[in-house]
């Protein structure tokens, strides 16, 4: 669904683009690999998403932890500079709102 290419740049393929999970692996294995709770990232964004520096609200809506201050132009231009942006997803993929809820939860700047 995600022509091996991020979510959010321009990377494309292995090794640079990894399977995110919305809601983790480990959290519910049931869930892992249900097409709405995953979504194509690169590798920083991919650890960037995990460790709660950003999200999606139900309409893809992009927000960034509000005390994130990236020391980077590469995280300022992909996040920062994009918060309240809705991101378009590829061809039919999409992120399910009830993962994003869960997820969502978690993050205590949410």
């Amino acid at each position: 669904m995600y022509d091996d290419q991020c979510l959010l740049t321009e990377f494309t393929g292995s090794p640079f683009v990894t399977l995110s999970h919305v809601v983790p692996r480990a959290k519910d294995l049931q869930v892992a690999e249900h097409p709405d709770n995953v979504m194509v990232l690169n590798w920083l964004h991919h650890q960037a998403f995990d460790a709660g520096l950003f999200t999606f609200d139900g309409d893809h809506g992009l927000h960034v932890h509000p005390e994130f201050e990236p020391e980077t132009e590469f995280f300022e231009r992909t996040l920062t500079q994009r918060a309240g942006e809705p991101v378009q997803f590829p061809n039919s993929a999409t992120v399910g709102e009830a993962f994003l809820d869960e997820r969502n939860g978690t993050l205590d700047w949410w």
